[in-house]
């Protein structure tokens, strides 16, 4: 169990800080009621489900595809929003410091002392699931199809425990969503963020902010040694000296932490030209 712990990181802090922001109504879990209130037409980018018993805020994509398939919904606006002041602002932060599915790989992945890599043809399993299920398909069949058929997360949140109060919703669909949900937990073990790393619309999306934002990591070249101890804690399984504005990275920020040449920093592009804050500690 110390074992266990040692391995977490400062980030774990911030995923715990906002599972909770995210779920704090607990007690709905043994009422099978689901939160429907004012805080509900906000989100943040995270997948964290509608439907949640615990959830007080919406789940961008369930929000974005009912959008589409009922014009009368504004939630795309908002969405929009704060996908823009994140992105421009951290990149894909949220996604290493704030998913609470994120959160749930990487808790299991602790479990593990060996990790395999994850063959690079299935990171692109997210495209056509960000093309057909959540926008497509929803414009066409009007239904949320990527919650409906893929999300492993509102299997977890939300279909193990309200099928306890309706059990009459039992059926193909159902097990077929368990099933995903035990691959893609069972392979967290093995691998490192199997969901985000291979299916994930969010992370898409927001690694694409990774190239412009304000934030940014910045390797300085003159102190790494491309030890790869950065690639064997990075939820990515990236070579972030290769590529610092990699679109896979998440900004865990866990590669700073141990990079033994203190060679990658996190950066302010307004502040700072690339270098200085080198410059300026040297």
């Amino acid at each position: 169990m110390k074992k266990f712990f040692t391995k977490l990181k400062s980030n774990f802090v911030h995923q715990i800080f906002f599972a909770v922001l995210l779920n704090p109504l607990i007690y709905n879990f043994f009422k099978g009621k689901i939160y429907q209130g004012e805080l509900k037409q906000y989100c943040l980018p995270v997948l964290n489900c509608y439907s949640c018993p615990a959830a007080v805020t919406a789940c961008p994509i369930g929000s974005f595809q009912h959008m589409l398939s009922n014009f009368k919904y504004h939630f795309s606006f908002w969405i929009a929003g704060i996908f823009g002041v994140v992105g421009i602002t951290a990149g894909s932060w949220f996604c290493g410091h704030a998913c609470p599915f994120g959160l749930f790989q990487d808790l299991l992945n602790k479990l593990s002392n060996k990790n395999f890599t994850m063959p690079r043809i299935l990171r692109y399993i997210k495209y056509p699931a960000l093309i057909f299920l959540v926008i497509l398909l929803p414009l066409l069949i009007k239904k949320p199809t990527f919650c409906s058929y893929l999300c492993p997360a509102g299997t977890l949140q939300a279909g193990l425990t309200l099928v306890w109060f309706n059990s009459f919703n039992l059926g193909f669909l159902y097990f077929w969503k368990i099933s995903l949900l035990a691959l893609f937990t069972f392979s967290s073990i093995a691998y490192k963020r199997p969901f985000c790393n291979t299916s994930c619309p969010i992370g898409l999306v927001m690694g694409w902010f990774n190239k412009i934002s304000i934030y940014q990591l910045e390797v300085d070249n003159s102190k790494c040694i491309e030890c790869d101890i950065c690639r064997e804690v990075c939820p990515a399984d990236i070579y972030i000296y290769k590529n610092p504005k990699n679109t896979e990275c998440v900004r865990c920020n866990k590669c700073i932490e141990v990079c033994p040449t203190n060679a990658i920093k996190l950066e302010n592009k307004l502040l700072y030209k690339k270098g200085d804050d080198y410059a300026k500690s040297n």
